[in-house]
């Protein structure tokens, strides 16, 4: 008896209190995911119960962490000296404050369980925007949706009771206890409840904190969405900041624009509530043919040989251009290696403000070109020598509906093939790609991503030491080695029984920032469509984009099934044009003109081909300006309404 007095000495006594709220949240939290799994049981028919119960259980990481995101700072105040924290007008006050927080909170799932029938996501910004709108928002939920007000208010009553009483019954009374002993087990406490929190939000021990796109386990996006909550979607929403959808331009006019950008003759576009979600008649025979798509890291176009770099790095490039579809005049949508994933696989922009890989709108219905060909009976591999969740490439393969994904713990090989930093040296990746490519169901869809050339710009020989003097030489090196990786993997291939039936695409998925850029060789990557004795040897030098890969591919394959790309098929007869970003300030391409604005204000207009720097505004065609803005402003409120509202594609498709 003594010896437990001895040890409960060293209790705090709120910690009874703290494991009351931190399981009664959970439970909570937990309660209304079931809630929601049986109001929307329609939505989950013809899905597996073990897929059902995964995604539950999966859930409660984004419980444990909602918890933490939202009591941390209070959970540190309860654990400050017992001589301040247990006496009893603290304990009434943390009482209260912790009632009012569970109101609050009811309230949102609450409100997200009856927002997800209208756009079949989990609440985020959109909470600010009922804000400015609130008198009129209160009218409609106290006349159209009382009932889940009363349901609110009966489970705010009963929790609220249930948590105090609980805590009541939790917390211990503090006996007498030296000052200075207070103060250091207070301390002691303080750090524990640093490390658990910190453990907690980022949701376990792995190396990328726990984020949105960790709750789809597979491409079912509403088992995605039984695993989140609309609190925590909610709180990842408010860090990112800016609201496009605000743009002052009209979104019935914007659809209309894009619509006669992206469509044809043939183009039926589907569903007015998805302005973009469309397919087109095919009249030719579906073409089954393999295809590997190359994402290059940090590949400049102004140092690739063929597109007019030096030095000779990429002759193994250099020599498939001569003999394949280059596209001279090319452009990365972002900065990002995640924006080129998405814009190319997803052929949806992603950029500052519309931003959808690591932010709540991963749980959107999307459209993946690797979901859309396993339809066409493709086998589906993803390739990248990183870490398993470097970039949240599994993430994104997942929801594209990639079957298979290959990362660096995947690969049992020496020490000397790995670069120490990122993962697998590229020779190594390309031919375990290469290996996955002849065993594969074919046809078969491959994506390789690769790991060179990134700073450090480290290479597994001096044999590759190209350049030998000067600050870019290690990224010139390290790109020749990459080059030369390519080299191989193509040596390979061609001795395989794939490859002649098989179309290579290689695009860079964004330029290298190592020395200062034109704003026109920025984003200026090389593409290239690689497939001897079908596609003609060409170069063409209208500018184009990330975005039109997806709809190329859909195109040549003669695949008639519904998409939604911002982009348009680089081999088709419609407008071409490309989008970029830089920070804030977006760019248009068409043509022999570039527009740029920010999303307020209008920034210039170029003729980019003989202006690279975007220097010389021009302010003599105000007509043609418009018409600039007009399409730019377009595609910005487009995308931002599209993601904001879930309005990509019908979640069913």
């Amino acid at each position: 008896m003594n010896k437990n007095k001895f040890w409960r000495s060293f209790l705090h006594p709120n910690t009874g209190i703290f494991f009351t709220v931190v399981f009664f949240n959970i439970f909570i939290i937990a309660l209304s995911r079931l809630i929601f799994l049986i109001k929307y049981s329609s939505f989950f028919r013809g899905i597996k119960a073990a897929d059902v119960l995964a995604a539950f259980i999966n859930g409660f990481r984004f419980d444990i962490s909602t918890t933490f995101l939202i009591f941390s700072l209070f959970f540190v105040i309860l654990f400050l000296p017992a001589v301040i924290t247990a006496s009893k007008i603290f304990r009434k006050c943390f009482f209260c404050l912790t009632s009012v927080i569970l109101l609050a909170e009811l309230w949102i799932l609450t409100a997200d369980i009856g927002y997800y029938g209208y756009v079949k996501r989990h609440l985020s910004r959109e909470a600010v925007n009922f804000l400015s709108d609130s008198a009129a928002m209160l009218k409609m939920i106290l006349i159209e949706k009382y009932i889940y007000v009363l349901i609110w208010l009966a489970a705010t009553v009963l929790a609220a009771r249930l948590l105090i009483k609980l805590m009541k019954k939790n917390s211990i009374t503090s006996g007498k206890c030296p000052l200075l002993k207070d103060i250091a087990r207070s301390l002691a406490y303080f750090f524990m409840t640093i490390v658990i929190s910190v453990i907690a939000v980022r949701g376990g021990f792995q190396s990328k904190p726990l984020r949105v796109a960790n709750a789809f386990i597979n491409d079912s996006i509403v088992l995605g969405h039984l695993s989140l909550n609309g609190v925590y979607t909610m709180m990842k929403a408010f860090y990112k900041k800016g609201d496009m959808a605000a743009i002052p331009y009209d979104y019935k006019q914007a659809s209309q624009n894009m619509r006669s950008l992206l469509g044809g003759a043939g183009t039926e576009f589907l569903d007015g509530d998805y302005p973009l979600f469309r397919k087109n008649s095919v009249q030719r025979e579906k073409k089954k043919f393999n295809i590997v798509i190359f994402i290059m890291e940090s590949w400049s176009a102004d140092s690739v040989g063929s597109l007019g770099g030096n030095y000779d790095l990429t002759p193994n490039f250099d020599r498939m251009a001569r003999g394949g579809a280059l596209f001279t005049n090319f452009f990365s949508v972002g900065q990002r290696s995640v924006d080129a994933a998405l814009s190319i696989l997803f052929s949806f922009p992603s950029f500052a403000g519309l931003q959808t890989s690591g932010s709540v709108y991963e749980q959107n219905q999307m459209v993946g070109l690797a979901k859309l060909l396993r339809r066409e009976k493709y086998s589906t591999i993803f390739v990248c020598g990183a870490n398993r969740g470097s970039m949240g490439f599994d993430s994104l393969a997942k929801k594209c509906g990639f079957e298979k994904y290959i990362a660096k713990d995947d690969f049992d090989l020496p020490k000397e093939c790995f670069d120490g930093t990122w993962g697998v040296f590229d020779e190594y990746a390309f031919l375990r790609a290469h290996e996955e490519f002849e065993k594969a169901e074919k046809p078969f869809l491959g994506v390789i991503y690769s790991l060179n050339p990134h700073a450090p710009y480290k290479v597994p020989s001096d044999k590759f030491i190209k350049v030998k003097e000067g600050k870019e030489a290690p990224f010139y090196n390290a790109l020749y080695y990459s080059d030369w990786a390519l080299g191989k993997f193509m040596e390979e291939a061609q001795k395989s029984d794939y490859a002649k039936n098989t179309l290579f695409i290689i695009v860079g998925d964004h330029p290298e920032g190592h020395h200062e850029l034109t704003m026109y060789d920025s984003f200026r990557v090389p593409c290239l469509f690689y497939y001897p004795e079908h596609i003609a040897a060409a170069e063409f030098n209208f500018p184009s984009g990330q975005l039109d890969i997806f709809p190329s591919i859909l195109d040549m394959a003669a695949i008639g099934l519904p998409h939604a790309s911002f982009g348009k098929s680089l081999f088709g007869k419609n407008t071409k044009f490309a989008i970029v970003s830089n920070g804030n300030v977006f760019g248009w391409l068409k043509g022999d003109f570039a527009f740029l604005r920010t999303i307020d204000k209008p920034v210039g207009f170029y003729k980019y081909m003989s202006d690279k720097n975007f220097k010389n505004n021009i302010t003599d065609n105000e007509a043609l300006r418009k018409n600039y803005d007009a399409e730019l402003l377009s595609v910005l409120k487009l995308g931002a309404v599209m993601l904001r509202d879930n309005k990509v594609a019908p979640v069913r498709y």
